[in-house]
């Protein structure tokens, strides 16, 4: 151990230079990870989970939305002017071409509504998308 600390304090440009070399030649080497990477994790087909979203794809449908929007109420999300113009969104949202479904924590009956104080939304809210394009 006093060996490496000598010669760390005696050949401090050298070390430093090592160092350096080594900052560069990792960050090279590992932006070139970054096409090898993907999201999304593991995805155990025999797990509840996958069998969960198989049962509610094939009986009810249900995909991952393409668009979530996060709907800013300016103070609780179950005031009546919050509701007013969050179903309003909802509604203007169903017209726009493309869109195939609209599905939004007020047309879905406030189901927050019900949970404990803590689990309640305070000032947002969001509406989830499925556009019959992809994005």
């Amino acid at each position: 151990m006093k060996l490496l600390g000598r010669i760390t304090t005696t050949r401090s440009w050298w070390v430093l230079g090592v160092v350096a070399s080594l900052l560069g030649l990792s960050a090279i080497w590992g932006f070139q990870s970054f096409g090898a990477l993907q999201a999304g994790g593991y995805d155990n087909p025999g797990s509840d989970s996958s069998v969960v979203e198989r049962l509610l794809d094939s009986r009810f449908h249900q995909s991952v939305p393409n668009a979530v929007i996060i709907f800013d109420a300016k103070g609780s999300a179950d005031t009546a002017q919050a509701q007013s113009a969050g179903s309003e969104l909802a509604r203007q949202l169903t017209k726009l071409d493309g869109v195939k479904k609209v599905t939004s924590y007020y047309t879905l009956g406030s189901p927050q509504r019900y949970a404990p104080p803590m689990a309640r939304p305070s000032i947002s809210s969001s509406i989830s998308t499925k556009l019959k394009v992809p994005l």
